[in-house]
């Protein structure tokens, strides 16, 4: 059975706002790494192995081509927070997951959102046709909205790093 699972955050007010999505995002990883272990997968103990030597890789992908801007929705006319970009593999590994931070900065380049997104992941419950790797010496584009993004974020002031880079079975 092959379920596409979506968690979009609301936007949250409050004095806790960042905690909350950040709890929020921190869940759905979670819950989407419990249900990849959790699908009898073959190759679950190579999984954990690139986990724990994953994240030193990360600084073997360049993030290119950053743009930043309001996006208006054709239909409703609504303008949300969009950041396109390129990810390139300068590593010899194949990439299973690559997750990205988007840090939205306001006019006094202060942070005031973060948002994680996943240009690449490849998963056994995750849709055949838009799940690909990302080999080495390949470069894939990637374009991301931030409905939950505050209206104080300052249109191309915003920050993308990679905070996490899982090998695949070579």
């Amino acid at each position: 059975m092959n379920t596409i699972v979506e968690v979009r955050h609301p936007a949250v007010h409050g004095p806790f706002a960042g905690s909350a999505v950040r709890f929020l995002q921190a869940l759905s990883v979670l819950t989407i790494f419990a249900a990849f272990f959790a699908s009898g997968c073959s190759s679950t103990h190579s999984m954990k192995a690139s986990l724990a030597e994953g994240d030193p890789y990360r600084r073997q992908l360049a993030v290119s081509d950053v743009q930043s801007f309001l996006y208006v929705e054709p239909g409703t006319q609504a303008q949300i927070p969009q950041v396109r970009g390129s990810l390139r593999n300068l590593g010899h590994q194949t990439l299973i997951m690559v997750e990205i931070t988007l840090a939205f900065k306001d006019r006094r380049n202060r942070v005031i959102f973060e948002e994680t997104a996943y240009p690449v992941y490849v998963s056994s419950l995750s849709n055949p046709l838009g799940s690909k790797s990302l080999a080495p010496g390949k470069q894939i584009k990637f374009a991301f909205k931030s409905p939950a993004c505050p209206k104080t974020w300052q249109p191309g002031q915003v920050e993308v790093r990679v905070t996490k880079a899982v090998a695949g079975n070579s």
